[in-house]
């Protein structure tokens, strides 16, 4: 019992430290990539190890289009018909800097700390 109430106030400090980070460190670390993707319409096809494959809106003839790492949590887009650069790996806060932030980190920083990720910076 004492081994797990260890383990837990250690995973405690960990999540602690995290959200006391910069709020894209922190979505790099924990935010759910995958998920985002999914809710702005791509697939995911299969998964193979750490590799998810997946396949952009509105695809219908390539067998994929993109490939989620999940060990290093790198997007690689390989579809020229995404907002994605082909050949470019993506961080998590990247792909919501795309996604979800219109393109604008600073849209996109508000919009992780009112998620609950990262402390702001004080003014």
């Amino acid at each position: 019992m004492q081994q797990f109430l260890h383990l837990l106030q250690h995973t405690e400090n960990q999540k602690s430290q995290l959200r006391n980070r910069h709020p894209f460190e922190h979505y790099n670390a924990e935010g759910d990539v995958l998920e985002l993707l999914e809710e702005s319409g791509w697939k995911v096809l299969n998964r193979n190890g750490r590799h998810f494959r997946l396949l952009r809106p509105g695809q219908s003839h390539a067998a994929s289009s993109a490939m989620f790492d999940s060990e290093t949590r790198t997007f690689n887009c390989f579809s020229t018909s995404t907002c994605f650069d082909v050949g470019k790996g993506y961080s998590p806060s990247s792909v919501f800097v795309l996604l979800e932030g219109e393109k604008d980190m600073t849209v996109a920083y508000q919009k992780l700390v009112e998620a609950g990720y990262g402390v702001p910076k004080e003014k």
